[in-house]
């Protein structure tokens, strides 16, 4: 199983008040949970009109089609909205779980 992570930072340049900025950024995560079935908040700047930092999370069973997802998600932000992305970092790692022990292992693909 892979688990991918990820944060993008963003410049909403429209914006000319924390109003603007919260509609906008409700519809980018509302959109993108609804599109891409992940995991994804607000999760800094939330008092800047005119930046907001998005974090994302969700597990998949191939480690292309995660790392394909991530890229299908950060370009579905960058085409559908007049935003601008600053930053983007994301993890992806495997975990394999053992039936015959309780632990585990994880390796980290950083990007």
């Amino acid at each position: 199983m892979f688990y991918a992570l990820g944060f993008i930072k963003i410049a909403i340049m429209s914006s000319f008040s924390l109003k603007d900025k919260r509609r906008v950024v409700k519809s980018i995560l509302q959109r993108v949970k609804n599109e891409f079935n992940v995991s994804i908040a607000e999760v800094d700047y939330q008092d800047l009109q005119q930046t907001a930092l998005l974090g994302y999370g969700f597990v998949g069973t191939d480690k292309l089609l995660v790392e394909k997802k991530v890229a299908l998600l950060v370009d579905f932000i960058d085409t559908n909205y007049d935003v601008t992305i600053v930053e983007h970092h994301r993890e992806i790692a495997v975990i394999g779980f053992s039936t015959q022990r309780s632990d585990f292992e994880a390796k980290k693909y950083v990007g």
